[in-house]
């Protein structure tokens, strides 16, 4: 049996997602990848631009005839809105020939599967980004009910916070309010040994961006996603 092909599109400076998404698949992946190059972080104003990045992105992928493809920038997704991320979606679609999921789209359904109505969210942006977050999040039917940012002015910034960083800032968040669900916001933040511990020491399912989108991938597809450590 081939391994599963799996089409990625995601920022170019991004060093988490590809290998953390690798652990949460169940089996081994064949990954092409699309890499968007950006001179600046995200900004609503760059969405226009950040559409046709992602069409010309889903070309690149047709090649390799994936079977399922994710669109991994978070930030893209809840920036062009409630019906703009499902856009994305259906262009990569288009362009590759394959069901698409996205990383902020794939935040909403982790959510409901956790029967979540009220959430704790970590992300790094800034708040005009954090804005949108929050607007993507209640059109979604969620309730905030605790918002911890590291507000990053720069990609060097969002590179350097570690794991320990966001096991700190989490706990943070969690302690301010209950919540139904913390969800760790952004595909570079590394998660991969911090949601397990953070799910058993506040009680509560813990998501990230990388874990939605690989379980949305894995569901599509007729798969499980792989246990947290």
């Amino acid at each position: 049996m081939s391994n599963l092909k799996v089409g990625l599109v995601m920022p170019a400076i991004n060093t988490t997602l590809e290998p953390e998404l690798r652990e949460w698949f169940p089996l081994p992946i064949d990954l092409s990848i699309a890499r968007i190059n950006r001179a600046t972080m995200l900004r609503p104003e760059d969405m226009p631009a950040e559409r046709k990045r992602v069409i010309a992105a889903g070309k690149e992928l047709f090649k390799n005839r994936p079977d399922v493809v994710i669109m991994g920038c978070t930030a893209a997704g809840f920036l062009a809105g409630y019906n703009g991320d499902r856009e994305f979606c259906d262009d990569l679609q288009n362009e590759t020939g394959a069901p698409t999921v996205s990383a902020a789209g794939s935040m909403l359904l982790a959510l409901g599967e956790s029967n979540a109505k009220t959430v704790t969210v970590l992300t790094p942006y800034g708040s005009v980004v954090n804005d949108a977050l929050r607007k993507f999040l209640i059109q979604g039917g969620l309730h905030i009910a605790a918002f911890e940012g590291f507000e990053v002015s720069s990609a060097q910034e969002l590179l350097a916070i570690d794991e320990a960083a966001v096991m700190r800032r989490a706990h943070f968040a969690a302690a301010q309010a209950m919540s139904d669900a913390i969800f760790v916001a952004c595909s570079q933040l590394p998660t991969s040994n911090v949601l397990g511990p953070l799910a058993r020491q506040t009680a509560r399912p813990a998501w990230s961006s990388i874990k939605a989108a690989a379980w949305n991938a894995c569901l599509t597809v007729g798969l499980s996603i792989r246990a947290n450590a």
